[in-house]
């Protein structure tokens, strides 16, 4: 962690995750509890897992000193029902029972996604672009988001914060969860 910090000129990272569950789950309680005495070094502000199922969260929690502030995943209207690395309604539920929030790396999805009839169709009606709608379909169901502008075009960047003044129906909901991933 120090050689990350020093190549990152920063005295700690916000937060710091474990990413992927070892194949042994008490491999991965033995690597968290290396990130946990990054956290109390002061090193890291807080500390995450990223691909835990709910099996795999379940697991840690409750042999953790410290709850996992997050467990990011991917998670988009095309990827939402993998449950080995997290992208499933149980994985949500169980990180809500836990009080771990569900955060979605990759909220827009990859390819063509963005040029979906449906998600088109929807964005159409509230006057908005396919990618505000696919991330208010990860926001409206209480998860937190990663995006990124790869293009760094500050039109895209205002457009993805644009997300909070329309509320998609239960009807859109279940339609833009049932896209399928090209």
């Amino acid at each position: 962690m120090d050689k990350n910090l020093a190549r990152l000129g920063l005295e700690y990272a916000d937060l710091t995750l474990l990413h992927m569950p070892c194949d042994n789950p008490d491999d991965s309680v033995r690597f968290y509890r290396g990130l946990e005495a990054v956290l109390k070094a002061g090193k890291t502000r807080s500390i995450g897992v990223s691909n835990f199922n709910a099996s795999a969260l379940r697991y840690l929690v409750s042999r953790a000193a410290v709850r996992p502030a997050v467990d990011q995943v991917e998670f988009s209207v095309a990827v939402n029902r993998e449950t080995l690395f997290g992208s499933d309604a149980e994985t949500h539920a169980a990180g809500k029972e836990l009080g771990v929030t569900f955060s979605a790396w990759s909220p827009l999805g990859r390819g063509s996604i963005l040029e979906h009839p449906t998600l088109k169709n929807v964005a159409a009606a509230h006057a908005k672009s396919a990618a505000q709608v696919a991330l208010r379909w990860v926001v409206q169901q209480g998860m937190a988001v990663v995006t990124s502008s790869k293009s760094g075009n500050p039109q895209h960047l205002s457009e993805d914060l644009a997300i909070f003044d329309f509320e998609l129906s239960d009807r859109e909901m279940a339609d833009l969860g049932s896209i399928e991933s090209p």
